[in-house]
């Protein structure tokens, strides 16, 4: 897909799911991710055989901390309490799929790495299927809070640790 063909289907969708806003997106700077995404290991991007145009795949697997995120970024777009058990169904797994550019026959063999890998996140069997479930924020990575204006973001659990310090 060339990045002008790339640039009109985003155009096209975020116009379908923002429509008050009108997003646009310049097509230079759809390029300019094209790099980035040729450097992933695996890769996603690669020169299709016969052309000069680059041609997507799904990746086989990613990083334990890139499936990590791509978790936290569920439960926060649910609305979910850290401890809680998300119960994993087809509309879950291809989210966290797309945010890893994932094939999602892959993921479950994902979860399991990233549960051996991540201390926070479990991947939980139980009576009526398997969920996962984050004990707490990702720790490996100090993420920007992205709160309300007004609303109180300090962690209190991140408080006693540094009156303990």
């Amino acid at each position: 897909m060339e990045a002008e063909q790339l640039t009109a289907r985003l155009q096209s969708e975020s116009r379908d799911i923002f429509p008050n806003h009108e997003p646009t997106f310049p097509t230079q700077s759809i390029r300019g991710i094209f790099p980035w995404l040729q450097t992933l290991t695996p890769p996603f991007l690669a020169k299709c055989s016969t052309k000069s145009e680059l041609c997507s795949e799904r990746r086989s697997y990613c990083t334990p901390q890139l499936f990590h995120l791509a978790t936290d970024l569920l439960y926060t777009t649910e609305g979910l309490a850290y401890g809680t058990s998300l119960a994993m169904d087809d509309e879950k797994i291809a989210a966290i799929c797309r945010v890893c550019l994932l094939d999602p026959g892959r993921f479950w063999e994902m979860a399991s790495l990233t549960d051996m890998a991540m201390r926070e996140f479990e991947v939980r069997q139980g009576q009526w299927g398997t969920s996962l479930a984050l004990s707490g924020p990702p720790r490996w990575i100090e993420l920007p809070v992205f709160a309300a204006a007004g609303e109180d973001t300090t962690d209190p659990d991140l408080e006693d640790e540094e009156e303990e310090a």
